[in-house]
């Protein structure tokens, strides 16, 4: 017998069981009452109506806590949704074979209504201001070949995109050797890029290095600044013009965002599908890869994806590349 049952028993009180007089202290630690009055009141000791009164306290905190998750409903659609696929610095004939090819068998996948080949698709070496390496066996009419080969592939694998093709700084190189060594050729419309390409013949828009092609509040093109590390020459990019940007250009994959008065924009570096490792450089800093964008309207999902050592990772599915 306890102390409690105890002094009721030689009082001559009413004996109560334990149990109902644990819930009447509760019911008048409810109503109110203080712990000492409580105490004296059922004949019990203090700590005894304090520990009944810590567990009403940690009762009520939870109930409290539950009460201020609120949430609005939520309903679910499915929307007209653009998907846009964006490969940047391909360098032809100078690509990487295996993380390229995983880039269209994922596209094979993915089923893109727009895809924006985004500057330096072809390498065009030959052309170059660069010293030319005279052991190449590559000759310019071998990457132009090469070069209209892919454009063909894309438009037959994918027939009702809308292709975007937009001038890089290789690209260039064809109208700046034609203006530098052969300027009596440079204005002759055939040896514009569009047409040496066949744009028109494969329903392919071609977009000038001034202009810019824009997804919902992106706008996409190859870019002219290179910064230090991942993700800085887009932020100057996008600080440059003030809203969001996706460019090329530096071979490297980053996604960044700024928020001010006009909303959240976003600046993103699309990587690249050429050699990793080419003859002119040493550990580059890059990363082979390319982007994805579901949007609606003005709302954006932008996915950059990498390409490690010829492997594609997307949920589920792995792409593996075999020669």
């Amino acid at each position: 017998m306890d102390q409690d049952r105890a002094s009721a028993s030689a009082s001559g009180a009413v004996k109560k069981p334990f149990r109902s007089t644990d819930s009447e202290i509760r019911e008048r630690l409810l109503a109110g009452a203080a712990v000492k009055p409580t105490a004296r009141s059922f004949g019990v000791t203090e700590w005894r109506v304090r520990r009944i009164a810590r567990s009403l306290l940690t009762q009520k905190t939870a109930q409290k806590k539950d009460a201020q998750v609120r949430l609005h409903t939520v309903k679910s659609t499915a929307p007209d949704v653009g998907r846009v696929m964006v490969w940047s610095d391909i360098h032809i004939p100078y690509h990487d074979h295996g993380a390229l090819a995983v880039a269209m068998a994922y596209a094979a996948d993915y089923k893109p209504t727009v895809i924006v080949l985004n500057g330096d698709v072809l390498d065009f070496h030959e052309v170059s201001s660069h010293p030319q390496d005279k052991h190449n066996v590559i000759t310019f009419e071998d990457e132009l070949s090469e070069g209209r080969q892919f454009l063909r592939a894309v438009r037959a694998a994918h027939p009702k995109a809308e292709i975007v093709f937009t001038m890089g700084n290789h690209e260039d190189r064809l109208q700046r050797y034609l203006t530098q060594r052969a300027p009596e050729l440079s204005s002759l419309t055939e040896l514009a890029l569009d047409r040496v390409l066949d744009f028109e013949a494969l329903g392919i828009r071609f977009i000038n290095a001034d202009d810019k092609y824009p997804i919902g509040p992106l706008e996409v093109f190859h870019g002219s600044i290179i910064r230090k590390d991942s993700g800085n020459s887009a932020r100057a990019h996008m600080e440059r013009r003030g809203g969001g940007v996706l460019m090329g250009h530096t071979h490297r994959l980053a996604m960044v965002s700024k928020t001010d008065r006009n909303g959240t924009h976003w600046a993103v570096e699309n990587g690249h599908l050429s050699d990793p490792s080419p003859s002119w450089t040493v550990d580059p800093n890059w990363q082979q890869g390319f982007t994805t964008i579901d949007y609606v309207g003005d709302l954006l999902s932008v996915r950059l994806h990498h390409v490690a050592g010829g492997r594609l990772l997307v949920g589920d599915r792995l792409y593996t590349a075999k020669a």
